[in-house]
């Protein structure tokens, strides 16, 4: 009895030309938990990285002449045209394929991933859910689609609710699959040998703060749900990063939302002689308690980032926190041993020059790194018509440059000062 061959995916991460500062921390996350997903189904999958692959129009067509079954894209909103023109041509080489589009672009912009050239882009709860079902749909099973708006080219009952999976079947990071070597080069190309080389994988999802330009509470959910901290390690043993030079990026909007887990990370990571350096993302709301802090400087956390938006000179508080306990989170952090990152907002509605410097002045004093990027409207694009968004420049909304001069105080030229100088980075006396 012959075997029926494998169905085929190819899993397309778009990157624009001139695109600022890019990063492949992301990529385990995004690309790595995604093929898990797609092998698990038992189909193949083909990765083109555009970062990394060399890519040409010769590649993409030469990969597209395999005829796959599927194309998965993973696009920012900025990728929009590019995205499109990808589609386009797959759509000429191979018509029977089918285009799936998830990320921020699907999430902002959904009646553009809607329409032809496209099939398929996913709109609400888990991507892995999402990406399942069309699998799943795609092997014959007609079901409804957890969480994809299908364009109108096909059953519009095929659209349904989107789904928030349990934490035990997130999937893992295929890191067989992905060019760990290429994504080390690449970093430091762009970012030079000083700069931890990351790989991440998810932790936790889920974000109570329902900022209306993220995404994050929308893609992931507004309750935190975390993998078992065993399996996570287990994970980590069973791979090359349990001892290699990367850092593992525990992927969470907040990682130390829930102190209990944390607790139970730090103890279960000595308890079984781990060594590998860990780091994340996490609020300063959450950063503040002293003893756990130092409990995970005593257990491999090497680096945090907390999220501060802007300050403003006047009011002396950022958007989610006080100046107070910004400055106990740098000081409890500097204590652990433990690198502590800013994320800083140019641009933000009502800040000033004198805003940033103010910001500036507080990170020198508090021995502090600031990372800035473009504070990005994307959630204005979000009930515009097809027809309207043929209008804005969508590549303009890469969320670490965009700048919307006639709307901001500030001036063009310190905006972009900013945001190139040191790679976007202010480091403190002495730091860097």
């Amino acid at each position: 009895m012959t075997e029926k061959p494998k169905k085929k995916a190819v899993l397309v991460a778009l990157r624009n030309a001139l695109e600022h500062n890019p990063a492949v921390v992301y990529k385990g996350v995004f690309i790595g938990e995604t093929i898990d997903v797609i092998e698990r189904h038992d189909w193949m999958c083909d990765v083109l990285d555009f970062d990394v692959d060399g890519v040409s129009l010769t590649k993409i067509i030469e990969i597209l002449s395999g005829y796959p079954d599927l194309m998965l894209l993973w696009a920012e909103v900025h990728h929009a045209q590019l995205a499109k023109q990808v589609a386009l041509l797959c759509r000429e080489v191979s018509p029977d394929t089918r285009i799936f589009v998830f990320g921020r672009g699907s999430t902002f912009i959904p009646r553009f991933y809607s329409a032809h050239p496209f099939d398929y882009a996913h709109v609400s709860g888990d991507r892995e859910a999402a990406i399942s079902s069309v699998l799943t749909h795609l092997d014959g099973q007609r079901q409804r689609l957890a969480g994809v708006r299908a364009s109108e080219v096909h059953d519009p009952a095929l659209s349904g609710p989107g789904e928030w999976m349990e934490a035990a079947k997130w999937p893992y990071p295929r890191l067989s699959r992905l060019p760990l070597e290429k994504y080390s080069a690449f970093t430091e190309l762009v970012h030079g040998t000083n700069y931890s080389k990351r790989i991440a994988v998810t932790v936790s999802k889920g974000c109570s703060w329902g900022c209306a330009y993220c995404g994050a509470t929308e893609q992931e959910g507004a309750s935190d749900r975390r993998r078992d901290v065993s399996s996570i390690l287990d994970w980590i043993q069973s791979t090359e990063l349990s001892c290699c030079e990367s850092l593992v990026h525990l992927y969470a909007s907040d990682l130390f939302a829930d102190p209990i887990w944390i607790g139970q990370f730090c103890d279960m990571y000595r308890d079984r002689e781990m060594s590998f350096g860990w780091r994340g993302v996490t609020t300063t709301k959450t950063l503040q308690d002293e003893q756990l802090i130092l409990k995970a400087g005593h257990s491999g956390c090497k680096e945090l980032a907390i999220g501060i938006e802007h300050i403003s000179r006047q009011r002396n508080v950022s958007v989610k926190s006080s100046t107070d306990e910004i400055r106990s989170a740098v000081v409890a952090c500097a204590r652990a041993g433990i690198s502590l990152k800013g994320l800083v907002m140019l641009g933000y509605p009502g800040q000033t020059e004198d805003d940033v410097l103010y910001i500036e002045e507080l990170a020198a004093g508090w021995g502090m790194t600031i990372r800035y990027t473009g504070y990005t409207p994307l959630h204005r694009l979000r009930s515009k018509s097809n027809a309207d968004l043929s209008l804005v420049e969508l590549n303009r909304f890469d969320r670490r440059t965009y700048f919307d001069s006639e709307k901001s105080s500030m001036r063009s030229s310190f905006f972009y000062e900013k945001i190139s100088k040191n790679g976007g980075y202010f480091y403190p006396p002495g730091g860097g």
